[in-house]
């Protein structure tokens, strides 16, 4: 099965067919879920017989859930009760079926309730995934509750206060709380991958309460977890073995194009990179003035001296030879350590013209595209990969606005654009020009480092050079980029981890699927 992900709407969609099409009635499935989250939370605090826990509901499904939660645990021995967030003469449908089942569970308003004491854990069954605009004052309370109890919190779908497609804070939400276990239905949503939320969940249960595959196919969605539990991504990661006939011919030619005065490291660590992720050949073109120091960094791939404009950067003299060479090789990429100049602006407009196998585009490559987007449009063979401050350039926003909707704005310009767009960061987002996109799931904050990017460029430079398809290698180049990030950090720690270690480590992360 593929790791997909909804966002709130098609979450909403497979539940309407669930209940239309497939006859499952929403209260089989409120009952359902709030057993799973029951469950959950008894195999993480165990031992609950006489133990206080908070229950707190808010007024629609999610509330709904959490009457459930709140009936099995008092039936369990807890002393549990139920913290009621809404009127109670508001609660309709399923919630107040719900409701009405829960028995003797006690039952206190938000106006009634007091803190006083500890207790074992909380629920937050306040809001579901579809909680749009600014929070009612009722659940701003409610959280400051949560939050002062000091307890372990486990949230019904998702923690509260946070938007299900963009994972950013429903405004100015007060106290947020951290939740240990956060259990969730029938596939993630978005925000579960997206920060500042996937901080505030805590770990995150996924569970199978019965909505058919179907259901979700239905949503038509458009997101995917990069995993190894991917039927796709499995058999992608292990076709990347080497074969007995290989040769380095067969291996791919990859061709890294940049470099500046000051800048050597960049375009030598992708070129390293590339050569760890198996090409077979790379060659990496500097400008003159620095081709020495280059050359001597480079051990097993090739630098290539091209014409210098006198100030430490490439010219656009040197563009003959740059494209002489790029025809020889299966990807190209530019842009690490290039500089941004009128020189370096036309050897990116060169090879936007003249290649057509698969060009990746980093760094000061980004930056000189940004300032004439018309160069990429309809190009299906470019991969962009830029951080969120490149994408604000490329798309006229703030780093802050991009991160506020990291998905949202990476398939908007790669559907608008008509490339692959790679936005990096905590959980990268591979954005594809059919509206599909992918969200990583490894890498670690020690990989926010100097030259990680650099790296990544070749890691996916050397995938495309081997013959994957765009989507396939930026995908998969950006799995394996933030594995090894995984290995590096399980050896050497977070703090002092470097471009570098992530590199050596890359044989390792390819290693564990030719071991399959």
């Amino acid at each position: 099965m593929f790791d997909e992900i909804l966002s709130a709407e098609q979450m909403r969609r497979a539940d309407r067919y669930s209940a239309e099409v497939c006859a499952i009635a929403g209260t089989e499935l409120m009952e359902r879920a709030g057993r799973a989250v029951y469950k959950a939370a008894v195999e993480r605090f165990p031992y609950i017989a006489g133990r206080r826990v908070e229950v707190f509901c808010g007024g629609g499904n999610n509330g709904g859930d959490g009457f459930v939660i709140a009936r099995c645990l008092k039936r369990a021995g807890a002393d549990a009760r139920v913290i009621l967030c809404a009127d109670r003469e508001r609660l309709r449908g399923d919630a107040l079926y719900m409701f009405e089942k829960m028995g003797d569970v006690p039952v206190v308003t938000l106006e009634e309730y007091d803190v006083a004491g500890p207790a074992y854990f909380a629920v937050d069954a306040l809001l579901g995934t579809g909680a749009r605009g600014e929070l009612r004052p009722a659940i701003k309370r409610a959280l400051e509750c949560i939050a002062r109890l000091r307890a372990p919190v486990v949230a019904v779908d998702l923690p509260s206060g946070f938007d299900a497609d963009t994972g950013a804070p429903l405004g100015d939400i007060g106290e947020l709380v951290k939740c240990a276990v956060t259990v969730t239905f029938c596939r993630e949503k978005y925000a579960h991958r997206l920060y500042p939320c996937r901080e505030y969940c805590g770990e995150i249960i996924l569970s199978d309460i019965g909505i058919p595959d179907k259901a979700a196919a239905q949503a038509c969605p458009q997101g995917r977890l990069v995993s190894d539990k991917d039927a796709e991504f499995s058999a992608l990661f292990a076709s990347l073995t080497p074969k007995d006939n290989s040769h380095k011919g067969s291996m791919g030619k990859v061709m890294i194009v940049g470099g500046a005065h000051g800048m050597t490291g960049a375009p030598v660590m992708a070129g390293r990179a590339a050569m760890r992720s198996g090409a077979g050949l790379c060659t990496v073109a500097v400008p003159r003035s620095i081709y020495t120091v280059a050359a001597c960094k480079l051990t097993e791939a090739m630098a290539l001296p091209v014409d210098d404009n006198g100030v430490g950067a490439m010219s656009r003299s040197a563009i003959p030879a740059v494209l002489q060479q790029a025809q020889k090789c299966g990807a190209v990429a530019v842009g690490c350590g290039l500089s941004v100049c009128a020189d370096t602006g036309e050897i990116v407009s060169a090879l936007l013209e003249n290649v057509k196998k698969p060009l990746i585009i980093d760094a000061d490559g980004i930056n000189i595209v940004s300032r004439s987007i018309e160069w990429i449009k309809g190009k299906g063979n470019v991969i962009l990969t830029p951080h969120s401050a490149e994408m604000g350039r490329l798309c006229g926003l703030s780093p802050a606005e991009v991160e506020a909707d990291r998905i949202g704005t990476a398939t908007r310009f790669a559907r608008e654009n008509g490339v692959t767009v790679v936005l990096k960061g905590p959980g990268t987002i591979t954005a594809l020009p059919d509206g599909r996109f992918f969200v990583n799931t490894t890498g670690n904050a020690g990989m926010a480092t100097g030259g990680s990017g650099d790296v990544l460029c070749g890691v996916i430079t050397a995938l495309a050079a081997y013959g994957l398809e765009n989507w396939q290698s930026a995908a998969a180049g950006v799995y394996f980029h933030g594995l090894a990030g995984d290995i590096a950090a399980q050896r050497r720690g977070l703090r002092g981890l470097t471009a570098g270690d992530i590199i050596d480590s890359l044989p390792e992360a390819f290693k564990k699927y030719e071991e399959r």
